[in-house]
């Protein structure tokens, strides 16, 4: 990489309007409150920290950022309490333009040094006034609070965007696995028609040009069959794509939480074929938009699913390991309750945490 080759990144105005400090190193300056040197290093001070956000070459990255480290130090022990605030440069290259998480980074590191020494300073050491320490005080502490702030929205936003990622790849590989099941059933289904369809078509005009007109009859006659019952499968096809099994529910379930690397259990003793298929299309429903809470928002690493069976009803219960519900308002799961109205059924949050657990029954034999 060139020594001093420049980094085309543009930036917002945040990292310009923060040069605003600078304006009192020169104006103390120019009163003579700071010696005339104070002037110079202040203009090297301006000029590391802009260099710092295009310039890419690591070694004079580091360089400038040692020096801006030395001089936000020395201003704050030896001129001023208020010049504690300079380290917002720092905290500001640190998590905007570097996005450094790693805490234990040299730019960290020195970060936490130099906010270690002026505690130390203004604490134990310094000969200056008690509100002057005490305002030192309270500004390093502001600058370490707003730093550790930006830090952890910054790695929040970044595990969301990974959750967002991955809950991605897992939707792709969903519409990957359906469209595959579709050409499949396609495949399968209109293979063999229009095999046997051609076979039945040239058996019909062999026929014909024998003059053996009763068995071209019966040829078209099955020709006529077969598309009959291509369409009606054809239908049952489409249909599927809006209607799915219990069973094919719960082995799409699995199939998700592998790829999610959720450990999965399910415990069944019920015959699911004695559901009607309104109740198997709303439990598969339900089953699918309660897995789908989990993955977006639970943050869990382990779910399981129990069936419970009597006389009177079916309960099943989804449980998880994640962050749970916090306050319950009774607008929770609205869209889950709202599917159960078709069969009579009910939902209720039994446990909102350690673990999550949510209940669904449907009284045996309603359907609508």
């Amino acid at each position: 990489m060139n020594l001093f080759s420049v980094s085309k990144e543009k930036y917002s105005l945040m990292f310009y309007i923060s040069l605003f400090w600078l304006i009192f190193p020169f104006y103390y300056t120019y009163t003579g409150d700071y010696p005339a040197y104070m002037f110079y290093l202040t203009v090297i001070m301006g000029f590391c920290y802009i260099a710092s956000l295009y310039l890419e070459n690591k070694f004079i990255s580091y360089l400038m950022w040692s020096y801006m480290c030395l001089y936000s130090l020395a201003s704050a022990l030896i001129f001023s309490v208020f010049n504690s605030m300079m380290f917002i440069y720092h905290s500001s290259l640190i998590n905007y333009k570097y996005k450094d998480t790693n805490i234990k980074s040299f730019r960290h590191f020195s970060f936490f040094l130099c906010i270690a020494i002026i505690y130390i300073n203004y604490s134990l050491l310094s000969n200056a006034k008690f509100y002057e320490r005490f305002v030192g005080l309270v500004l390093v502490t502001l600058c370490l609070i707003m730093h550790l702030s930006a830090r952890l929205n910054i790695l929040t936003a970044e595990k969301e965007y990974e959750k967002l990622k991955h809950n991605e790849y897992i939707n792709n590989l969903l519409a990957e696995n359906e469209r595959n099941r579709i050409g499949r059933d396609l495949h399968d289904t209109l293979g063999h028609v229009f095999a046997t369809l051609s076979l039945k078509s040239d058996l019909a005009i062999k026929f014909l040009e024998r003059g053996k007109y009763s068995e071209a009859k019966q040829e078209i006659a099955e020709f006529n069959s077969i598309t009959k019952d291509t369409s009606k499968q054809i239908r049952q096809i489409i249909n599927n794509l809006n209607y799915r099994t219990l069973e094919e529910e719960l082995y799409l379930t699995k199939e998700i939480l592998d790829l999610a690397n959720i450990r999965f259990e399910i415990h069944e003793n019920f015959a699911k074929g004695n559901l009607s298929p309104t109740e198997q299309s709303t439990l598969a429903m339900v089953l699918r938009e309660c897995i789908n809470n989990i993955l977006k928002h639970s943050e869990a690493t382990f779910c399981k699913i129990t069936f419970q069976e009597d006389v009177k009803e079916l309960a099943f219960y989804i449980e998880d390991n994640g962050k749970g519900f916090g306050n319950l308002t009774g607008k929770e799961l609205k869209s889950i309750k709202e599917r159960m109205i078709l069969v009579d059924g009910k939902v209720a949050i039994e446990n909102i945490k350690n673990p999550t657990q949510i209940k669904i029954t449907i009284p045996k034999g309603v359907t609508k």
